[in-house]
């Protein structure tokens, strides 16, 4: 059961990692606090998106620290895995995939 969920962190790890590289093939990005999205112009991030990524990034950071106490048995739960969040014109297809960060 513990390597069902370890499999699980890895798998959205992974997506987030994925999620953090600039490719081609994504439709949505954010770069330097511009929204690119393919099919629309770019524009500036808004304060409010400024902040709401900001909030991302620190507890993604949060994160990491409680994910490994959680890999080492030092923590009874598996941590909440942020969501990312979405300033696409389109929606976005989920928690990390379809949405990069540069």
């Amino acid at each position: 059961m513990k390597w069902v969920i370890v499999l699980t962190i890895i798998a959205s790890f992974c997506a987030f990692e994925l999620a953090m590289a600039q490719a081609d093939g994504f439709r949505c990005s954010y770069d330097d606090g511009q929204v690119v999205e393919r099919g629309y112009p770019n524009r500036p991030m808004t304060a409010d998106e400024k902040h709401q990524f900001v909030e991302f990034q620190k507890q993604w950071e949060q994160l990491k620290p409680q994910f490994r106490l959680y890999m080492k048995g030092e923590a009874a739960e598996m941590p909440t895995i942020p969501a990312v969040p979405c300033f696409c014109c389109e929606p976005c297809l989920g928690n990390a995939i379809g949405n990069t960060f540069v």
